[in-house]
């Protein structure tokens, strides 16, 4: 038998352990109020069994949790799950993800879902990809209360170099 020759893979592929899963704020006072808010939901909890299983860290934000409520409590977590607060609309601002990994594996694949994309979304993205991150933002597992404002910043996503796909 022909011995076994490591395939090279696209960069633009994901890999479990250059790769992080990152929720924004799907908080309790927004989330029931947007449209397809249950598929919404449903595409956020399956990146986070994905996440799971495959070992990739997952974090969350929550933008004014005091005012806007914590994440919803259908969207079952690890125990272990990093809870962020924020009061800018960009999540990178609270992030510390280059002390917590190491050196010589760091995770520069990011996995971007939440609300609103317009906003939130929008932001940290065009912020992790001045970083040097690379973004990749489920489709379906973002939202905002007008779907063309969805449409829009995935569009900008798109065109700042971000990734477009779904769960």
């Amino acid at each position: 038998m022909p011995e076994s020759i490591p395939r090279p893979r696209h960069p633009d592929q994901l890999v479990p352990t250059q790769s992080r899963l990152l929720i924004v704020d799907l908080q309790e006072k927004l989330l029931p109020v947007l449209p397809h808010s249950q598929s919404i939901l449903a595409a956020n909890q399956a990146l986070v069994s994905a996440a799971s299983l495959f070992s990739v860290p997952i974090t969350l934000t929550e933008q004014y949790p005091r005012g806007l409520g914590h994440t919803v409590s259908e969207l079952s977590l690890p125990a272990d799950c990093p809870k962020l607060e924020k009061l800018e609309f960009s999540a990178a601002a609270v992030l510390n993800w280059p002390e917590s990994e190491p050196l010589d594996q760091p995770r520069q694949q990011v996995v971007l879902a939440g609300i609103e994309a317009h906003i939130c979304v929008l932001q940290t993205a065009l912020d992790l990809l001045a970083r040097g991150y690379r973004v990749y933002v489920a489709a379906d597992a973002t939202g905002s209360f007008a779907p063309a404002d969805a449409k829009q910043a995935l569009e900008r996503i798109w065109a700042a170099g971000g990734y477009v796909a779904t769960v």
